[in-house]
């Protein structure tokens, strides 16, 4: 179970600069090495062919390394971690790769990043909840909470959905951390959309939050969407958002005060 003992899970990944393409994503290590990368896929020498996953038997041997040279905390990640297993295992498996590493001696904290919502298992929030080693942190991209612009996004879910799984996790990990990213202006996002997007990030309170205007890019399918939305706009909405955020923040960081945090 969680408790302030613990390292303090806020603190955010340090991510290099291909952070963003689904094939590129990387963390840099900190001063010291001891933050370090697990990656679920291997990534092909060639481009354009596909990464392989890694089998748990070849991840805990990486990260069995990576302790013995020094590294105190490991991070896992992929392009939707809470997948892992899927293809090899024909079930969900990260809850059973991350309890089996943290019998790892000399491990002190074990994160993942990016889960989807529709992959967050109860077996999962078990383990984190359970294991002392795994920092309550989750990092769930949700870009959006209208169902409509999800849709439209090619995603599943809409405000009542991400509203009771938010409440779930809480429940199920007291004390956890989470943290998301949204994007304003897509292309058909109304007033009233927006407005469900503003009232669900108030609703939630996130304890890490980022917000991006949509960025038209070339040759992509939402770039040819109609009902464009003007800059101006976008990125009005997307202040309001981290205004009421940094709100938010700042009211949960008193609430730390005085209360102890164990660093490296």
């Amino acid at each position: 179970m969680w408790s302030p003992s613990r390292t303090n899970p806020t603190m955010p990944p340090v991510r290099g600069a291909g952070a963003d393409h689904p094939q590129l994503l990387c963390l840099c290590e900190d001063r010291r090495g001891l933050r370090q990368p697990v990656f679920l896929l291997r990534h092909p020498p060639h481009p354009g062919r596909v990464p392989q996953p890694h089998h748990g038997e070849s991840i805990e041997e990486e990260c069995r390394a990576l302790v013995a040279d020094g590294a105190k905390e490991l991070i896992l990640i992929a392009q939707d971690t809470s997948r892992y297993g899927i293809d090899l295992y024909g079930e969900y498996s990260l809850a059973k790769l991350m309890e089996r590493l943290c019998w790892i001696d000399g491990l002190r904290w074990l994160r993942v990043l990016y889960c989807y919502p529709d992959s967050i298992t109860d077996e999962l929030l078990e383990v984190m909840a359970r294991e002392e080693k795994i920092l309550p942190y989750i990092d769930l991209p949700l870009q959006h909470a209208s169902g409509k612009i999800l849709r439209a996004m090619n995603r599943r879910g809409d405000r009542h959905s991400l509203t009771a799984l938010m409440e779930r996790i809480r429940e199920k990990v007291p004390g956890v951390v989470l943290r998301t990213t949204f994007i304003t202006g897509f292309p058909g996002e109304t007033e009233e959309d927006f407005t469900q997007l503003a009232e669900f990030v108030k609703d939630v309170r996130f304890e890490r939050m980022g917000c991006f205007a949509y960025s038209q890019e070339e040759d992509t399918p939402a770039a040819e969407l109609p009902d464009q939305i003007d800059e101006d706009v976008k990125e009005r909405r997307a202040e309001i958002l981290m205004d009421d955020q940094m709100a938010i923040m700042e009211a949960q960081g008193k609430s730390c005060w005085a209360r102890p945090w164990r660093c490296w």
